[in-house]
C-alpha cells in the first residue's frame, strides 16, 4: 500500500533531548599530548593490483554528494569474522574483482592476496552502457553469511557467503534497484538505478534484516520556491526491511523513504532498529512507508526546534554569554538590563531573551560588549555578556534561564587544559574554542518505525561534528562530538544517548589538522586517530586508564595527566629500498613512485649492473645493462688518496669513456629515447654529462622542457650557475680535508678553513666551466651539432632540485625555481620494524647479553680486499675487544679470519631494518648522503669515516651538529677506532641530538618530497592546458630569476670591481696634480711678498672658494720662511733614525693649528713618533 495523501495530521510534540557531557567523564587535569619517540609497529602488504578508486565528477559537485564519497572507504573490514587474533579485509581493484586479504595478529603476517568468485559480478559488466554519475561501492558485512553491497549503480546485491575465512565463493542471493531520484520503491531487477550507499545495516535474527541507505536528489524551482529553507540539494534516506525465506528467497517487506535538507552527517538504526537516528540540517520528513498510507503533518511547537541564538559558559564565579546576530547592529539597537534575578536582552524591537534566571547575580560588576566582523564573507555581530555570579562557589547553574530553550551551555574544562605540544598544531588553524562554533544548523532526530514521527530531538547547532565510527558488530554508529577542546563521544545503544569516551584535548587535535582525511578511534576509546592526505596517521594514545600517565610538576607539585601522540607513516615500505637496490638515488625512485600514483606516465632510463624491475603501474624503463668496474687498486686509491675540486675533471672523463662503451653497444636504444617525445625530462646531473647532453637533444628536437636532479651536495659551482652562489670563504665547499676531531668542524672565523674553502671553491669553478666543457666528446658521441656549456643548461631548467640537507647544519640557499627535497623518511626506521629483520639478524641483534649494536656499512664502492692491512687491522681488532656489544659488518669482499662471536659478517644487510631497531647504538660508515640520512631517520648515533667526494664535507656537517665523531682513515689506529666508538657509546649526549635533530628535520608544513612532485605535477599540467608555445613563452619571460642568466664574471660584480678600481686611481691621479699646483701658487704669492692670508684670499678668489685651508697655507708658508722652498714629496725609502725632537716641540708651539700628521710629513717620520715627543715633552 502506498500513498502521499494530502490530509494534514497534527505533529506530535517530540522529547526534546539536551545532549551535556557527563562531568566524570572529562579530565580537568590533562595537559598535554607528548610526541613519542617510539616507533609503532606498521604491518603492510603491497597489493598486487591498485584498488578501485571512484572519484567525484563534474556534475557531482554538491555538499551532499561529497559528504557521501568521504563516508565510503575501498577497503572493508569483515567485524562478524574478525576477532583479537585474526582480521579479515576485503576491498575491489581495479580491474573490477573482489579480493580479500587475512592478517594474523599472532605472527604479525598478511596472507597472500586472493580474489573471491562471484555467481554475480558486483559492478555492472562492461557491455551495459552507464550514462549515469556513480557513488563508490559500499559493502556491509551483516553477519558470519550474508553480505550487503551497495555497488553505487543504483542497485543493492544480497551474498550468501559461507564462512568468508574459509570459502573464495559468494553466492548471489538477489538484487533490486533504486529506479530513479524520489522514487517511490526499490523494483526487483537489476538495472541500473539511482547511485546511493549503504549507510548501516542491523541483523534482527537469522533471516531478518534492516538496512539504511543514502542517496542525493535536486530539488525544483517550484519546491525551493514554496519552502525557502529547503536546499537545492537534499539526503534520501531509505529504510529496508528484508527477510531470507527457505530456500534462500529474499523479500522486501517494508520500505521507508525519508527526506532530508542541508548536510546529512549521520544516519544509523539504534540498537534493535526501532528508530532510526538522523543528524542533519533540517528535521527529516516521512515522504513514503510501503505498509500505510502517509499523511502530511502540519508543523507545531516550532519554538523549541528554532535555531540556537546563544551559547552560554560558566565558571565558579561568573557566567558569559555569547549572542551572534546576523548583520550589522548598532549599540542603539541594543537593550540589556540585568537585574539580581532577571535577565532581558532587547535588539531592535525583539526580545532575544528575557526570563528569570537559575539564580542570583550581581549587576554592579557584570558587563557587556560587541564586536561587528566578518564570518564567512558575511557581517556578524557578536554580543558578549559576562553576569557575575552572586554566590560564588564550585556548584554550576543546571541552566541560564530555566524557561528559556533558545540557548546551549559550553562546557568550560579548567585552563589548566592544555591540549598539545606546540610543534604539533598550526596555531592559523585553531578555533575560538571558548565561544565559537558551527553555524551550520543541524538537528538529531529520532523517528519512529512504527508512526514514522520523530520521538525525540536534539538541538545540535553550534556543534563541530569530529567523526562518526560504529564500534561493535551490530552496534549503532557512535557520534563524536566537540565540546570546548575535547572530543566526547556519545552511543546510541542506551537510550536516548550516552556518553562514552573522552578525547581530552582532540577538539584542538582535529582543528590544528587542516589536511585531515578521516578520523577514527579504537572500540575501547583508549585511542583516537587521524589520517591526513600525505598518507600520516596521528595517533593519540593515553594508556588502559582512562586518565593517562599522571605527572607531577616539580616547581608547583600540581599533578597533571599526559598522554602520548605517535606520528606513523602509511606510505609502503619498498622492497627495493628496503634491500639496498636503490643505492644513492633514493629519493628519485620515490618521486618517480608518487608521479606515477599522481597519474603521470614514466619512462626511467637506467644504465646499470642490475636495472630495477617491478617499479609499479604507469612506469616503464629503458634499461642498459652496465658492468661494475670497481676493482681492488681502484679501492687501494679510494684508502690513500684525498679528493678536492680540480680533479673532477678526471671523474667526468671516466664517467665519459664509460658512457662511449655503453652508447656504442645500445645505439638502438638511445635512438628510442631522441625518437620519443616527452612532457618533461628530468635529468641527474651526479657526474653524468651524457644525461644532460641528451635532455638538451630531446629540447632542440620535440622542444621537451627538462628539470635537473642533484643527489648529493648543491656545489658552489651549481650554486653560482643557479643565481644563488655565497662568498667562498663564509662557506664550507663541498671538497674540504678529512677531519679528525670534533676541533677539525669547519669554523668560518678560521682563516685557514676560509682560504681552504675558497682555493677548492674556486678551482671546482674553473675546472667545471672552463675545463670539462672544453674536453667533453660527449655531444661528438651523441652527433648533437652544438657545443655543450653547463652554463645554459642550468640556466635553461625549469627547476633545480637537490637531496642534500635543506635546512640543517649549513643551510642551502634556495628560491622558487631551486629547491630541495631532501627531508623525507620516506621508508625508514618509522614504517620498518624489527619483523621485517631475517632470523638471522634477528636473534644476533636480540642477543639478552648484548649492550647494543653496532653497524658498520661503508657502501658498495669500498672492497675491503683493497683496504690497507692497518685499516682492516684497526677496526677487527678493535671490533675483538667490545664483546659487550654485537657487530654487524657489512662486508664486500673476503670476510677476515676471527673467533669472536659477537662479529657478524655479511655481504648484504637490510640496512634500514637495523638502524631502526631499538637495541641499534652506533652507525659506523663513510659518510655517504644516503647513509648519513638513514642515521637520522632511524636516530642513531654516527661514527664517520670519510673516502671521497661529499662525504668530507658529510662528516664535518656532522661534528657541527654534534650527532656523533669521526675517524680519518690515514691515521686510523685501533685505540682511535676503541675511543671513538666509546665515546659515542657512553655518552647519551649524541643519541639525544640525534632524535631532536631528526624532529627538526622532518618538520616542514609540506613534506619535501611532495612538494617537489607537487611542482612537478603543476608545471606539466599549466603547460598542457594553456598550450607549450604559450607556456614556454610565460615561464622564460616573467618566472625565471634574471640572475640565472648571468656569467660568474657579471655574478661576482667583478666589471663594478675593476669599474671602482679604475676611478679611484683616477681620482688619486687627479688629487695628486691638484695637490702640487696648490703647492707652486703658495710658493709663487710667497715669492711675491704676499701675506699668508693675502694668498689665502687670492687662490680662493681665483679656484674658487674651499679650494685651500688655512691650516695648509700656514703650514707652507712655516717651511718657505725656514728656507725650504721645495714643493714635491721626498722619495722616503725608509725612516730617518735620528729626530730634532727639540725642533718638533717648537714648530708645535709656533703653529698649533698643525696635527701631527702634519708634523710628521714636515719631518719625514710617522705620525706616532710626533704623538709620542709631544707627549714626553
Amino acid at each position: 500500500m502506498t500513498s502521499e495523501a494530502n490530509m494534514e495530521v497534527d505533529e506530535k510534540e517530540p522529547e526534546y533531548v539536551d545532549v551535556t557531557p557527563n562531568r566524570k567523564l572529562l579530565n580537568p587535569s590533562f595537559d598535554k599530548y607528548i610526541i613519542s619517540t617510539q616507533d609503532l609497529p606498521v604491518f603492510k602488504q603491497r597489493l598486487p593490483v591498485p584498488l578501485k578508486i571512484v572519484d567525484p565528477s563534474t556534475d557531482q559537485w554538491s555538499r551532499q554528494e561529497m559528504k557521501i564519497f568521504a563516508l565510503v572507504q575501498p577497503v572493508f573490514f569483515d567485524v562478524p569474522n574478525s576477532n583479537d587474533s585474526f582480521s579479515l579485509f576485503f576491498f575491489l581493484n581495479s580491474n573490477n574483482t573482489l579480493s580479500k586479504i587475512e592478517f594474523n595478529g599472532e605472527t604479525k603476517r598478511f596472507s597472500e592476496v586472493s580474489e573471491i568468485t562471484l555467481s554475480y559480478p558486483i559492478l555492472p559488466r562492461d557491455n551495459i552502457t552507464i550514462e549515469k554519475d556513480h557513488f563508490p561501492a559500499s559493502m556491509n558485512f551483516a553477519d558470519l553469511h550474508v553480505v550487503f553491497v551497495a555497488d553505487g549503480y543504483g542497485r543493492i546485491l544480497i551474498y550468501k557467503t559461507g564462512n568468508r575465512a574459509k570459502t573464495d565463493g559468494w553466492e548471489l542471493l538477489d538484487v533490486f534497484y533504486l529506479p530513479g531520484s524520489r522514487a517511490p520503491n526499490f523494483e526487483h531487477g537489476d538495472d541500473i538505478g539511482h547511485p546511493f550507499i549503504i549507510s548501516d545495516v542491523r541483523t534482527l535474527s537469522d533471516n531478518k534484516y534492516e538496512v539504511l541507505l543514502i542517496s542525493v536528489f535536486k530539488r525544483g524551482q517550484e519546491e525551493l520556491k514554496e519552502d525557502p529553507e529547503r536546499t537545492a540539494f537534499a539526503n534520501e534516506i531509505h529504510w529496508l526491511s528484508f527477510e531470507i525465506e527457505s530456500h534462500s528467497k529474499v523479500k522486501l517487506s517494508r520500505s521507508r523513504r525519508f527526506e532530508s535538507d542541508g548536510n546529512l552527517e549521520l544516519a544509523t538504526f539504534d540498537r534493535f532498529a526501532d528508530h532510526v537516528i538522523i543528524l542533519s540540517g533540517r528535521k527529516p520528513i516521512v515522504v513514503f512507508d510501503s505498509s500505510r498510507t502517509v499523511k502530511k503533518v502540519k508543523k507545531i511547537n516550532k519554538q523549541q526546534l528554532q535555531e540556537v541564538i546563544y551559547v552560554w559558559k560558566q565558571t565558579g564565579e561568573d557566567l558569559t554569554i555569547l549572542f551572534k546576530l546576523p548583520g550589522s547592529v548598532s549599540k542603539n539597537d541594543i537593550n540589556i538590563n540585568m537585574k539580581p534575578k532577571h535577565f532581558t536582552f532587547v535588539t531592535g524591537k525583539e526580545k532575544l531573551l528575557d526570563g528569570e534566571l537559575f539564580a542570583e547575580i550581581d549587576p554592579d560588576e557584570s558587563s557587556w560588549n560587541f564586536e561587528v566582523k566578518k564570518e564567512s564573507g558575511k557581517e556578524v555581530t557578536n554580543i558578549e555578556v559576562t553576569l557575575s555570579k552572586k554566590t560564588k562557589s564550585s556548584s554550576k547553574w543546571s541552566s541560564l534561564v530555566p524557561e528559556d530553550h533558545k540557548g546551549k551551555e559550553i562546557i568550560d574544562i579548567e585552563q589548566t587544559h592544555i591540549p598539545v605540544e606546540e610543534s604539533t598544531l598550526n596555531p592559523n588553524h585553531l578555533e575560538d574554542v571558548d565561544m565559537v562554533a558551527d553555524d551550520e544548523v543541524s538537528f538529531l532526530s529520532w523517528i519512529n518505525g512504527e508512526s514514522d514521527q520523530v520521538d525525540k530531538i536534539a538541538n545540535m547547532s553550534f556543534r563541530q561534528i569530529i567523526f562518526t565510527q560504529q564500534l561493535d558488530y551490530n552496534a549503532p554508529i557512535s557520534l563524536c562530538i566537540r565540546e570546548d577542546v575535547d572530543g566526547v563521544l556519545y552511543d546510541f545503544i542506551h537510550s536516548p544517548m550516552e556518553h562514552k569516551y573522552t578525547f581530552d584535548a582532540f577538539g584542538y587535535v582535529q582543528a590544528g589538522k587542516a589536511s585531515r582525511r578521516f578520523t577514527l578511534c579504537s572500540p575501547d576509546g583508549s585511542i583516537a586517530a587521524v589520517i591526513d592526505k600525505r598518507n600520516h596517521a596521528y595517533v593519540y594514545y593515553k594508556g588502559s586508564s582512562s586518565l593517562g600517565c599522571t605527572l607531577t610538576n616539580t616547581k608547583d607539585k600540581k599533578r597533571v595527566t599526559v598522554a602520548k601522540q605517535f606520528i606513523v607513516s602509511l606510505i609502503a615500505v619498498d622492497e627495493n629500498y628496503q634491500s639496498g637496490t636503490f643505492g644513492q638515488d633514493v629519493v628519485a625512485a620515490f618521486a618517480t613512485n608518487k608521479l606515477a600514483q599522481n597519474g603521470h606516465n614514466i619512462t626511467l632510463f637506467q644504465a646499470d649492473e642490475k636495472p630495477l624491475t617491478h617499479l609499479g603501474p604507469n612506469i616503464t624503463t629503458i634499461d642498459i645493462v652496465s658492468p661494475n668496474e670497481r676493482s681492488i687498486e681502484f679501492a687501494k686509491k679510494l684508502f690513500t688518496m684525498s679528493f678536492h675540486g680540480f680533479m673532477l675533471g678526471g671523474v667526468f672523463h671516466w664517467g665519459e669513456s664509460h658512457f662511449h662503451k655503453l652508447y656504442e653497444n645500445n645505439a638502438d636504444k638511445f635512438s628510442e629515447i631522441f625518437l620519443t617525445k616527452y612532457d618533461l625530462v628530468i635529468v641527474d646531473e651526479l657526474f653524468s654529462l651524457h644525461a644532460m647532453v641528451i635532455a638538451e637533444i630531446l629540447k632542440k628536437m620535440h622542444g621537451t622542457p627538462y628539470s635537473i636532479y642533484s643527489p648529493t651536495h648543491h656545489t658552489a659551482f651549481l650554486q653560482d650557475l643557479t643565481g644563488l652562489g655565497r662568498t667562498y670563504g663564509a662557506y664550507m665547499g663541498m671538497f674540504t680535508g678529512f677531519p679528525e676531531s670534533f676541533e677539525d668542524r669547519y669554523k668560518p672565523s678560521r682563516f685557514s678553513d676560509r682560504l681552504s674553502s675558497f682555493l677548492e671553491s674556486t678551482s671546482e669553478v674553473i675546472v667545471m666551466n672552463n675545463i670539462i666543457p672544453l674536453l667533453t666528446k660527449v655531444p661528438e658521441i651523441l652527433s648533437f651539432d652544438k657545443e655543450f656549456k653547463f652554463t645554459e643548461f642550468i640556466s635553461n631548467a625549469w627547476i633545480y632540485m637537490s637531496d642534500h640537507f635543506d635546512r640543517i647544519g649549513q643551510i642551502m640557499p634556495y628560491s622558487q625555481d631551486t629547491f630541495g627535497v631532501g627531508s623525507h623518511c620516506e621508508s625508514a626506521s618509522n614504517v620498518i620494524n624489527k619483523e621485517t629483520l631475517p632470523a638471522e639478524f634477528l636473534d644476533f641483534v636480540e642477543d639478552p647479553k648484548s649492550k647494543g649494536t653496532i653497524y658498520v656499512a661503508f657502501g658498495s664502492a669500498i672492497v675491503w680486499d683493497g683496504a690497507p692491512d692497518y685499516v682492516r687491522d684497526a677496526l677487527l681488532h678493535a671490533f675483538e675487544e667490545l664483546e659487550d656489544y654485537r657487530i654487524i659488518w657489512s662486508y664486500n669482499g673476503n670476510f677476515p679470519k676471527t673467533d669472536k662471536k659477537h662479529i657478524k659478517f655479511s655481504k648484504w644487510c637490510p640496512q634500514a631494518a637495523i638502524l631502526s631497531h631499538e637495541k641499534t647504538n652506533v652507525f659506523l660508515t663513510h659518510g655517504g648522503l644516503k647513509s648519513l640520512k638513514e642515521s637520522i631517520c632511524s636516530r642513531v648515533p654516527v661514527v664517520l669515516m670519510p673516502m671521497l667526494a661529499e662525504q668530507a664535507f658529510n662528516a664535518k656537517l656532522s661534528l657541527s651538529m654534534k650527532i656523533g665523531q669521526t675517524l680519518n682513515k690515514i691515521t686510523l689506529t685501533k685505540e682511535k677506532v676503541l675511543n671513538t666508538l666509546r665515546e659515542v657509546l657512553d655518552n647519551p649526549s649524541y643519541a639525544s641530538k640525534v632524535r631532536k635533530l631528526r624532529d627538526i628535520y622532518l618538520d616542514t608544513p609540506v613534506p619535501a618530497l611532495d612538494y617537489g612532485v607537487h611542482r612537478i605535477s603543476k608545471m606539466t599540467k599549466l603547460r598542457k592546458k594553456h598550450g607549450e608555445i604559450i607556456y614556454d613563452f610565460t615561464h622564460e619571460n616573467l618566472f625565471r630569476r634574471k640572475g640565472i642568466a648571468l656569467d660568474g664574471f657579471t655574478y661576482y660584480c667583478v666589471d663594478f670591481l675593476i669599474i671602482i678600481g679604475l676611478l679611484m686611481l683616477l681620482l688619486k691621479i687627479k688629487m695628486e696634480k691638484n695637490r702640487g699646483t696648490i703647492r707652486e701658487l703658495l710658493k709663487y704669492e710667497f715669492l711675491l711678498g704676499h701675506k699668508q692670508n693675502e694668498a689665502i684670499l687670492n687662490i680662493n678668489q681665483a679656484y674658487g672658494e674651499g679650494t685651500i685651508e688655512k691650516s695648509v697655507a700656514s703650514r707652507w708658508f712655516s717651511k718657505f720662511r725656514s728656507g725650504n722652498m721645495e714643493v714635491k714629496d721626498k722619495m722616503r725609502p725608509g725612516r730617518p733614525r735620528e729626530i730634532d725632537r727639540e725642533a718638533v716641540v717648537n714648530a708645535s708651539e709656533d703653529h698649533p693649528s698643525m696635527t701631527t700628521r702634519m708634523l710628521a710629513e714636515d719631518f719625514d717620520c710617522h705620525h706616532s713618533e710626533i704623538e709620542k715627543i709631544l707627549h714626553e715633552a
